[in-house]
């Protein structure tokens, strides 16, 4: 049993198969529906987060790369940090007032980051995990899925 979905960019089959559910997610190119690939979707993941950023946090990142490994999606961004916030980190408690403060604001918008891992892959989050250099200006975030997204994509 399966049912399509389609609007002008994607079309969706979503198949049952015993008890679990399969999703296919297609794009369209000059009107052919493509199957995307694990590349796509990590880079749509990184451009979908770097849209984030500057809509929630005000700036973006240099730099974004997504890797999807098993159940896990990692978001790698580079010079999040601002030149002041470099000149605090100096001392200890600037440094530890920084990771608090960007952990905080990132945490608050959780809820549109998960939006945007549900929309772009179909998987909900099961947990959230990140954390800043303030030697390097780099942030590491780590969805946690409930189910393989890499065994599905192959």
């Amino acid at each position: 049993m399966y049912l399509e979905v389609q609007n002008k960019t994607n079309r969706y089959i979503f198949r049952l198969r015993g008890n679990s559910l399969e999703i296919y997610r297609f794009f369209c190119l000059g009107g052919i529906y493509l199957k995307k690939t694990k590349g796509s979707i990590e880079s749509e993941i990184s451009k979908a987060i770097t849209h984030w950023e500057k809509d929630f946090l005000g700036r973006g990142s240099v730099s974004v790369k997504t890797d999807i490994l098993r159940d896990m999606i990692i978001v790698y961004l580079q010079g999040i940090l601002t030149p002041a916030e470099y000149a605090v980190c100096q001392t200890k408690d600037g440094m530890l007032s920084i990771k608090h403060t960007r952990s905080g604001l990132v945490e608050s918008g959780l809820d549109g980051l998960k939006e945007i891992i549900l929309t772009i892959t179909g998987e909900e989050v099961k947990s959230f995990h990140t954390d800043l250099s303030t030697r390097t200006g780099e942030r590491v975030i780590v969805f946690k899925l409930f189910n393989d997204l890499e065994k599905k994509l192959v």
